[in-house]
């Protein structure tokens, strides 16, 4: 590393000289990261984002780089996230990331940490290649999906509620506080960091009961709205279906048309980091959703 590069805590950092490091350290990147200082603000907050634990890069007074922490507490262990690596593109390959990234290591054992764990996307062999140097192991991997542009013009999920069996009173959908889903035991404890309901601090549950009012699956999601109150978009977080009743694929097609709407509806359809063995992974592919990136779940054991 460069030797007037010096480590910091972007907590020194005011919001706007954050979202501009933000910006140009994922300038060039594999997908779109720009953000305005609304969503850089919303971000931190809803993610559990440590502003006094994340690493900043300092070369001659100006930010360089940085490591976003996120943390919070879990059945009495300590959990920490990689909310974000970069370097500004004129300090890239000089060591700053491996330098940030061992300080960010070093925070985490100063603060007891278990585990932490980071998404990278698959063809950032650069990435991957770093965090593995540092003592992360890939866990699995995830997909990005979304739906085309050109709106499909039969139902999406032919055995949901946009058409089929599932459509016509197997299940009643009902809206539930995202904890509710949590304490499901096929709730994945373990998905990517903003896929968990302590983490996602604008998500909404959504439950497919049968006829006995017997929970059959659950999905956590997101929507986002226009300044006139149209929606405009359906962002599936994580999804999950009890494997002790056999009817998980009816459920899944009933859950999921009833939150993505008709097929001919003018919404953005997506979903993040699915694990790509999912069914509602699976599901999404077949009503013509496309694999947007596919990114690693990658996880540092810190301490027992």
């Amino acid at each position: 590393m460069k030797q007037n590069v010096k480590l910091r805590r972007l907590s020194e950092l005011s919001y706007k000289a954050s979202l501009t490091l933000w910006n140009e350290g994922f300038s060039g990147y594999y997908a779109d990261m720009m953000r305005t200082l609304a969503q850089h603000v919303k971000y931190i907050g809803t993610a559990n984002i440590r502003p006094e634990h994340s690493v900043v890069a300092v070369a001659d007074g100006e930010p360089v780089g940085f490591v976003l922490t996120g943390l919070r507490r879990d059945g009495g262990r300590t959990l920490a996230w990689n909310g974000g690596t970069a370097v500004v593109p004129r300090y890239r390959g000089a060591g700053v990331g491996t330098a940030m990234m061992r300080e960010a290591i070093r925070v985490y054992e100063e603060l007891g940490v278990h585990a932490a764990s980071l998404e990278a996307i698959m063809a950032n062999d650069a990435a991957v290649a770093l965090y593995r140097r540092c003592g992360y192991a890939i866990r699995k991997r995830v997909l990005i999906l979304a739906q085309p542009k050109e709106p499909a013009k039969m139902p999406l999920f032919p055995g949901g509620a946009d058409g089929g069996r599932a459509g016509s009173g197997a299940y009643a959908l009902r809206r539930a506080h995202p904890s509710e889903a949590g304490r499901l035991r096929y709730y994945r404890g373990d998905a990517p960091w903003c896929s968990q309901w302590p983490n996602a601090a604008d998500a909404e549950a959504a439950l497919a009961a049968d006829g006995n009012g017997e929970t059959a699956g659950f999905a956590l999601y997101k929507r986002s709205f226009g300044e006139d109150g149209t929606p405009r978009g359906v962002h599936l977080l994580q999804a999950g279906f009890d494997p002790a009743r056999g009817d998980g694929r009816e459920a899944a097609a009933f859950l999921l048309a009833a939150l993505y709407g008709s097929a001919d509806a003018p919404v953005r359809r997506t979903a993040d980091n699915l694990p790509e063995s999912s069914l509602a992974a699976k599901l999404l592919i077949e009503a013509g959703f496309e694999t947007a990136f596919a990114q690693y779940v990658m996880e540092l054991k810190v301490r027992p």
